[in-house]
């Protein structure tokens, strides 16, 4: 659902009978480039001598990817195989993700 409204828009849910609701989950809205359970993920980050390859993941429903290894203060790039297309180097800094 994309509202043209940028303030106050709403989506309803019309079930075929009464049903207890136990989970919402909410996406933003986005270019697709989020972690996605199933899609594959390579870690990369630049050194000295070039590319470093830290490993091979499959994304879980929790949206997050742990890779052993990394080093700090390095510039990192992360490929999704599976579908990706937008891609953008980033830092990390003060446990922040900073995109470049």
């Amino acid at each position: 659902y994309d509202s043209p409204l940028p303030d106050w828009a709403w989506v309803g849910l019309k079930l075929p009978e009464p049903a207890r609701v136990t989970d919402i989950e909410y996406l933003f809205r986005t270019d697709d480039n989020n972690i996605r359970e199933g899609d594959v993920y390579e870690l990369f980050y630049f050194s000295e001598n070039g590319l470093v390859f830290l490993g091979k993941q499959t994304g879980e429903k929790t949206g997050v990817l742990y890779y052993n290894g990394a080093p700090s203060n390095a510039l990192f790039w992360l490929r999704n195989t599976t579908r990706g297309q937008e891609e953008r180097v980033f830092t990390y800094e003060n446990e922040k993700q900073v995109f470049w």
